[in-house]
């Protein structure tokens, strides 16, 4: 990574100022409190933001806004992995609270509006750090691998040991294992706490396991039960059944008599209605021949020949009276047509004799002319009354022949209507002679009948003296069948209840079988989850913090053999000598003697930070494939309390560093002598900028 520019707008007593770095060692030289540590700030706030709180290493919003400004911004140009970068971050002014607004990444070109959560994320990818520090310390691997801030360069010497060694943890990625070892711990008691429900489950399995052979016992009992309950139903029922086959054979025995006495009782009535029948047709037969007796057959035939002969005529009188009628009509036609006429010419005569002038042309008309006319009518009229009183002469004549045929027709209907009632009596004596013959067929039929019946009878009150018997039978056999019912009953009864029985024992076992699987399964996982527990426990967790001790043994030895290296540079003193102990606490040898770190001079102080600092920032970019910052180193104040001496020392720190670009901020005007770029700052009327 190389940082080519920053631009500072607002932030702290920088206005608005553009700063531009090169390649190789670039001192940012100025007075005491000129704004040289700023850049260094803004730098850190372009990359991982702000960092609002109370700790050493934080970067609130409210430190870095220029007082009295409502926004500010950075622009960080650098380049990485072959990548033009630029990040934009703002700062926002809201009451009294300052606060990060959005912000964008820039990368070959391509502008990318992101809020500041965002720009983490693309930022940790471009820098190649680990994305379990988006939710971390971002700034971890910075802060220890390419800038720390002046305060903060011997901070990590003077922590208490555990949060140094968890710190080292941290920047190293031994952490993992603690993690591990942590939430292994964490499974293992959740496995304890799973082990002890387990434990509950099967708590009570060999009392749940002396229950199931219970039930087993109590099943093969219950077994034998059904068995034996099953047979003494299978014998009622057969005695039932048996029995109910007789029962039912009597009973068919039983109805077959009663139809017989049915039957008997009906023909003893058929024989009294046959006898009674019998009576009746004597009597219409007595009824019968009395009427013959009374009826003259031969007067009648006589007389109905005379009709016969007499109603023969009958159709003749019918056409003459039609023809007579016909005539009748035809005579008073003309007669209409006669009278019609007459009235026709009288109308003339009216006319004529009345008209003075003619109506078409209008001449006077001749008395002479209209006396002929009315000669001539006269005439007519005369004529036509003759023929009058010769037509009604006629018509009464043909009347009065008309009136003597319907007298005759009438009397000749009136003899066809005593023939009707001849011929009538003489059906009625048909029907009784032949009515006698089937009354006497009928009779003699019923005589017939009655004589069978009586024989049929006669042999029904045989058969009928066994009912009794049968019937007694059959009362005697509802009583046993009922009885057997009842038993039959009480076997079934018992039966079900043993079958009942079997039911809820085999559910029961199958409940206890269900719990003693779910038990010894328990027991089961129960052993399987105590093996995990102890493995995890005595041996997961065990191995881990063999391993991370390992782990930090081999770190602290490269460590150790680079941190006295940088030292014993920095350094040139043989009765003096610092190496790094297990906790990775400085160790400072005097003549063969412990000396106190406080007891240094503040030279030796600042040569041991930043040994630490420079031993440091090989461990970590060693151990990391990933990190792109490698090139890259910032000092803030790197040199405090050293000696002239050791300032020309600091040559050869640099010298053998070897790294693309390093950025110095540092007072001293000698460190300008082996640099490769000054850039020095000023600060007038609180705004500071490049000289």
């Amino acid at each position: 990574m190389k940082i080519n520019s920053v631009v500072l707008n607002n932030i702290r007593s920088y206005t608005d100022e553009k700063i531009k770095f090169g390649s190789g060692t670039t001192l940012i030289s100025g007075d005491i409190g000129c704004g040289k540590s700023s850049v260094l700030y803004a730098i850190d706030f372009a990359l991982f933001g702000v960092r609002p709180g109370s700790k050493s290493d934080d970067l609130p919003g409210a430190a870095l806004l220029r007082h009295g400004a409502n926004t500010g911004h950075v622009i960080l140009d650098f380049s990485i992995d072959g990548k033009s970068v630029k990040i934009k971050r703002t700062l926002v002014r809201k009451n009294t609270t300052v606060s990060q607004g959005a912000g964008s990444v820039t990368i070959n070109g391509v502008i990318k509006d992101l809020t500041a959560t965002e720009i983490k994320s693309d930022i940790l990818v471009l820098l190649g750090y680990p994305e379990n520090l988006l939710k971390k310390n971002k700034s971890l691997l910075f802060r220890y691998t390419v800038y720390t801030p002046q305060e903060q360069m011997k901070e990590i010497i003077f922590e208490k040991v555990e949060d140094r060694l968890d710190t080292l943890r941290n920047v190293f990625g031994m952490d993992k294992y603690k993690r591990i070892s942590v939430n292994a711990s964490l499974f293992s008691l959740e496995l304890r706490r799973t082990k002890s429900r387990f434990e509950g489950v099967f708590l009570d399995l060999e009392q749940k396991q002396e229950e199931l052979k219970v039930a087993v016992l109590e099943k093969e009992l219950v077994e034998k039960n059904v068995e034996i309950s099953k047979k003494d139903f299978e014998k009622i029922n057969l005695s039932y059944l048996e029995k109910k086959e007789g029962l039912l054979t009597l009973k068919n025995k039983i109805d077959e008599l009663l139809a017989i006495k049915t039957k008997r009782d009906v023909l003893k009535k058929s024989a009294e209605m046959s006898e009674k029948r019998s009576v009746e047709i004597k009597n219409e037969l007595k009824i019968l021949r009395d009427k013959l007796l009374k009826t003259d057959e031969k007067t009648l035939r006589l007389r109905l020949g005379i009709l016969e002969k007499e109603i023969v005529l009958l159709d003749s009188k019918k056409e003459e009276l039609k023809k007579i009628q016909l005539d009748v009509r035809e005579l008073e036609g003309k007669l209409r047509e006669c009278d019609t006429r007459k009235k026709t010419a009288n109308e003339l005569i009216e006319k004529i004799s009345s008209l003075d002038s003619c109506p078409t042309c209008g001449q006077g008309v001749d008395v002479t002319y209209k006396q002929s006319i009315c000669d001539v009518e006269g005439k007519k009229i005369t004529n036509f009354d003759k023929i009058l009183t010769i037509h009604k002469k006629n018509i009464l004549e043909k009347e009065e022949i008309v009136k003597k045929l319907t007298l005759e027709i009438d009397a000749i209907r009136v003899k066809e209507k005593e023939k009707i009632t001849i011929l009538h009596e003489l059906k009625g004596l048909d029907d009784v002679l032949k009515n006698m013959s089937l009354k006497e067929d009928e009779h003699q039929k019923m005589i017939d009948e009655t004589q069978k019946t009586l024989q049929e009878i006669a042999g029904f009150v045989v058969l009928l003296k066994e009912f009794d018997v049968v019937r007694a039978l059959y009362v005697k056999g509802e009583q046993e069948i009922e009885k057997l019912r009842v038993g039959l009953i009480e076997a079934k009864s018992v039966s079900s209840k043993f079958e009942q029985a079997m039911v809820d024992v085999k559910k029961r076992i199958v409940s206890i079988e269900k719990e003693v699987a779910i038990k010894l399964k328990a027991k089961k996982d129960c052993l399987i989850v105590s093996d995990y527990e102890n493995w995890i426990s005595y041996t997961f967790i065990p191995l881990l913090d063999t391993i991370e001790k390992h782990m930090m043994a081999v770190i602290q030895q490269e460590f150790n053999a680079l941190f006295s290296t940088w030292f014993s540079v920095l350094v040139e003193d043989e009765n003096l000598s610092c190496t790094i102990d297990d906790k990775f606490s400085p160790l400072v040898m005097q003549n063969g003697f412990e000396v106190s770190y406080n007891f240094l001079s503040g030279g030796e102080k600042t040569s041991i930070a930043l040994a630490y600092r420079l031993a440091l920032n090989k461990i970590i970019n060693s151990l990391s494939e990933t990190i792109r910052t490698k090139d890259l180193l910032i000092l803030d104040e790197p040199t405090d309390g050293f000696s002239t001496e050791q300032l020309d020392r600091v040559r050869d720190v640099l010298d053998e560093l070897k790294l693309k670009q390093i950025l110095i901020v540092s007072h001293e005007a000698k460190m300008a002598d082996f640099v490769d770029n000054v850039i020095r700052f000023r600060k007038s009327g609180h705004v500071s900028g490049i000289c």
